[in-house]
């Protein structure tokens, strides 16, 4: 009865609201100043390579998305893996915990450079770092990246576009949640775009976020700023100048027994704030050479401080690109560059002691797609990349290594809508600096407080490479269109790690494993009834396994057999339409082999806009559906105490935009 009424009181404030506020919008243009479309976005994934998924800013405008994490939780590819209180990550085609904290099998990127650094720690919260108004859309790339992008793309990539601007803008946005049990929270946020002249225009969003969790004592600060300058010297080079600032002060939470989580899975203990403050500036300039030959420049800096009672985090990564693409025959090109990236990390302890960590990287990549006839084309491409590391804690510890990339992608178009692919991509990822250091605690003598840590060099650490065989195609029939792909990957020498990375176990440190495989199918339907109903189904199968060594046999951990995402759309006019989603994960192995509980969660939702003024909101979670984001014991194999984090259960949102020009 309680979910009844919780619905019932939701809906009519929802549509009430909507019909109450109407504003004429008004429109300047902004002449020679133009950067990406809103309705239709500019792909800047190479579609030639494999399946790319757009999640696009209609779609997390209407469904009201709150963060990046929810965006692609309830994409049709990605998950988010593991428990903010230590470690998490995006993951893509069943990387699991291979992917989390210092781990990476997902490269994930900001209008195409790294979202964030290499970490000295092993937290990891891309929320923070940019804001849901801020972007323009979301490209994913399962299985993709591993030429263009490099290091740490087994899974495929993820890169998030900010907007460009086309006009003259000035809007504000309001946003609320609220838990059943009461706990609530909000955000309100500033975008404005102003051309001073012909060819230069500023852009800036601003946003701050006061946001209480579904748990006791649980709060989630954040304060954005993001700036922009658009250089248009003429209609072929531009010039693009970013800055952004980010404070994110965040309450957190203990994870549970089950008997306390089944109990009263809110509970919780008061936690000191943990702040972490990040910076980043970018440049990127683009030259159209001529009709054929297009040339590109970045420049980016990144900062990351997080202090803390035991020791202090900073992270530095400074890099560039180059690159260059020459189209010498219609649908044929040939595109390259050199990348540079510099990471550094120091972490200071309460004793005095520093551990500084470096990575540098450099690379160089080919990429060459030719167009034999309208049947059949061929992509074909390689990269090198040389990586040097320096760690000074207690002695200094140096390692160069040298890596290679390579994809080829043949394809057949056999008919204006459809087409098929086969893809062998071979890849590598690199350790985290800070892998190379394992850690030794033993008690407090005064038995009290956090253990004492020793720490010594992990100086057998390798990079893994990786292997991935791919079929796939996709089709259009009218109404419906269909992707799909089957794809099967071999990983040699996986990096893991056993304990917890803050120290918190008697031993934790970075181990290679052997041999790890990887198969999985992926099928994805749209279907598209007149202009007022759209439906999609999406299915995910991948079993992800140890091959060799001591887990020989074993699971991934966190890799869910099964996920999968079906929803509808209907407009019931031109400013008014409704959705409806469904995602459901199956049961996978968590780090101590035991299984986690498999879940569906269902959404609903409302979007009302007219000219200048929308309104969005909805219910998430709306059957409260009781289950984990994360289970499993902080001492990985061999642990005997399994804990819980019990994800957020039933909320209603509701978000007020309004454009004043």
């Amino acid at each position: 009865m309680t979910n009844i009424r919780f619905i019932i009181k939701a809906l009519p404030f929802l549509l009430a609201t909507s019909f109450a506020i109407a504003q004429e919008e008004k429109a300047t243009e902004l002449d020679s100043i133009t950067v990406t479309a809103t309705k239709q976005p500019e792909i800047h994934a190479n579609k030639d390579l494999g399946k790319v998924e757009v999640v696009s800013t209609d779609e997390l405008s209407r469904r009201g998305f709150d963060s990046i994490s929810e965006a692609l939780q309830k994409s049709s590819s990605a998950t988010i893996g593991g428990s903010r209180s230590w470690a998490q990550g995006v993951d893509l085609r069943g990387q699991g915990e291979d992917a989390w904290g210092m781990n990476k099998g997902v490269r994930v990127m900001i209008d195409g450079v790294p979202a964030d650094v290499n970490k000295s720690h092993g937290s990891n919260d891309l929320d923070s770092i940019i804001g849901i108004e801020e972007i323009d859309h979301i490209e994913v790339l399962p299985g993709g990246g591993a030429v263009q992008y490099g290091d740490g793309a087994r899974g495929g990539a993820v890169n998030i576009i900010t907007k460009g601007y086309t006009k003259d803008k000035l809007s504000i946005g309001l946003k609320g949640n609220s838990f059943l049990h009461g706990r609530s929270g909000g955000s309100v946020s500033l975008d404005t775009a102003k051309k001073l002249f012909d060819g230069l225009a500023f852009a800036v969003n601003a946003e701050r976020q006061n946001k209480n969790g579904y748990r006791d004592f649980v709060k989630d600060r954040n304060t954005r700023m993001n700036a922009r300058a658009f250089i248009h010297f003429n209609d072929d080079n531009r010039l693009t100048l970013a800055y952004g600032y980010s404070k994110n002060q965040w309450n957190g939470f203990d994870s549970l027994t089950l008997d306390e989580a089944q109990d009263n899975p809110r509970q919780n203990t008061p936690h000191d704030t943990s702040i972490t403050t990040r910076r980043r500036a970018s440049a990127d300039f683009v030259s159209n050479v001529s009709g054929s030959l297009k040339l590109s420049a970045n420049a980016f800096w990144k900062n990351e401080q997080t202090p803390g009672s035991w020791s202090n985090f900073e992270d530095d990564i400074v890099g560039g690109r180059v690159g260059a693409k020459f189209s010498y025959a219609d649908k044929s090109y040939v595109q390259g560059g050199l990348a540079h990236e510099n990471h550094i990390g120091d972490t200071t302890y309460v004793s005095g002691n520093v551990a500084s960590v470096k990575k540098k990287s450099n690379g160089i990549w080919l990429m060459n797609h030719h167009q034999f006839n309208h049947l059949f084309s061929l992509a074909a491409g390689a990269r090198y990349e040389k990586t040097k590391y320096a760690y000074n804690y207690s002695g200094a510890y140096t390692n160069d290594s040298n890596h290679f990339a390579a994809e080829l992608t043949p394809r057949l178009h056999y008919s204006d809508s459809g087409s098929v692919y086969a893809r062998f991509v071979r890849g590598f990822i690199t350790p985290n600096p800070a892998q190379f250091r394992g850690t030794k605690s033993t008690p407090n003598p005064s038995g009290y407080g956090r253990p004492i840590s020793t720490y010594f060099m992990v100086d057998d650490l390798k990079p893994a490479t990786f292997n991935t065989f791919e079929i796939g195609g996709s089709n259009d029939f009218g109404h419906t269109q269909l992707d799909y792909a089957v794809y099967h990957q071999i990983t040699q020498d996986d990096i893991a790690t056993v304990g917890d990375v803050h120290g918190n176990t008697t031993l934790s440190y970075a181990y290679n494993i052997d041999k790890t495989r990887r198969t999985g199918l992926e099928i994805g339907l749209k279907h598209t009834i007149g202009n007022q109903l759209s439906l999609y189904e999406n299915l995910n199968v991948v079993d992800a396994k140890r091959q060799s060594g001591e887990q020989k046999g074993e699971k991934v951990p966190y890799v869910a057999k099964v996920k999968a995402t079906a929803g509808v759309n209907y407009a019931w006019t031109d400013h008014f339409d409704t959705f409806a989603d469904l995602t459901y994960y199956a049961k996978a192995k968590d780090n101590t082999n035991k299984d986690t509980k498999p879940y569906a969660l269902v959404d609903v939702g409302a979007k009302y806009q007219y000219k200048g003024f929308s309104v969005s909101g909805g219910v998430r979670n709306v059957f409260d559906k009781k289950y984990y984001a994360f289970q499993g014991s902080a001492t990985g194999q061999g642990g005997t105490t399994t804990l819980y984090d019990p994800a957020d259960g039933r909320n209603l949102y509701v978000n007020l935009k309004y454009e004043f020009f």
